[in-house]
């Protein structure tokens, strides 16, 4: 008959298996520290927009600014395989929003083409000569509008992106005074503008 005494031997400490209190704030913290780089780095690709320094207009009245222009000349691309008539229609609608109608008509059209987009825009500075266009899209997707010359009587403007990818020259009437016309085209090349 075997009596058992209770004696099981020396108790053998069982190893906790989860990590150290301090090892797991470690991998917190360095967790966190990535997350927040990353936050903080999209909060700059998203928000902050450096522009090239520009000289435009001291000061645009933006009501003025609003209605019909024909688009005398530009330098996209798309825009020297035919010759092509384009008349914009510029409206701001409750403070906040732009809305730009663009007509165009080749030789080879009866009818012109038209189409109308809508944008947030912002005013980059007092002047009112900056402005920012926002497409109210999910995805960022943003473009400028400098008004870098402007007749007294607002009959005729020139306008350019930042990024010098277009200008816009502007007329009221579907013609421009040679002056002008020429006044625009030395005002370009002193921005940088690659003139063919």
């Amino acid at each position: 008959m075997n009596i058992d005494d209770g004696n099981q031997g020396p108790l053998v400490p069982t190893r906790d298996k989860s990590l150290p209190a301090r090892k797991r704030l470690l991998i917190l913290a360095v967790l966190t520290g990535l997350s927040l780089v990353f936050i903080i780095g999209f909060a700059i690709w998203f928000f902050y927009d450096p522009l090239p320094d520009i000289p435009t207009v001291q000061n645009v009245d933006l009501e003025k600014f609003m209605g019909y222009w024909h688009e005398i000349a530009t330098n996209k691309e798309e825009d020297d395989l035919e010759a092509c008539a384009k008349k914009l229609q510029l409206q701001i609608i409750d403070k906040t929003d732009l809305a730009i109608t663009l007509c165009s008509k080749t030789h080879v059209q009866s009818e012109s083409t038209c189409s109308t987009s809508t944008y947030k825009f912002s005013k980059v500075d007092p002047s009112n000569s900056k402005l920012r266009l926002i497409k109210p899209t999910w995805f960022r997707e943003s473009t400028y509008f400098f008004i870098v010359e402007l007749e007294a009587d607002y009959s005729s403007a020139l306008t350019v992106e930042p990024t010098k990818k277009k200008f816009s020259i502007l007329s009221r009437a579907n013609t421009l005074t040679d002056t002008i016309y020429r006044q625009y085209l030395a005002k370009l090349k002193t921005l940088g503008f690659n003139l063919r």
